[in-house]
């Protein structure tokens, strides 16, 4: 008896939570000096800034008093490659600086690539663009 409670007891909370992940966007940067990630973007890109979706806006961290990571929200499922396409067309280019080494991304083709690349979690949920020791 107490295993068929068990069992249903974890039937029920699998149910409830469902399998779907949340699409996430998120830009972190190495908090070390020569390290920065900028976005330029229309503000679809940025949900919950209050802006136009035809606004440009810049996101550039760290942020000075020492915010090194955010991250956006758009609904549910998985970073698909028509999706991060679609996406990516919101995007007018990205630069991440690496112990002083920039890599500019500032064409479609490799915003999508690099996107594409960075993908991340269950059902690539998660969209990881950062600076990094590597």
């Amino acid at each position: 008896m107490k295993a068929c409670l068990l069992v249903a007891a974890f039937a029920v909370m699998a149910a409830l939570s469902g399998c779907d992940p949340a699409k996430v966007l998120q830009v972190r940067s190495v908090d070390k000096p020569n390290y920065s990630v900028s976005v330029y973007a229309n503000g679809t890109v940025f949900p919950g800034l209050q802006r136009s979706p035809n606004d440009k806006v810049m996101l550039t961290l760290p942020l000075p008093g020492g915010t090194r990571d955010t991250s956006f929200h758009y609904g549910i499922g998985g970073w698909s490659d028509p999706g991060v396409k679609t996406f990516a067309s919101h995007f007018d280019s990205i630069i991440i600086v690496n112990n002083g080494v920039p890599l500019h991304l500032v064409d479609q083709v490799s915003i999508i690539a690099y996107l594409q690349q960075h993908r991340q979690g269950s059902m690539n949920a998660l969209l990881m663009i950062e600076s990094d020791e590597q």
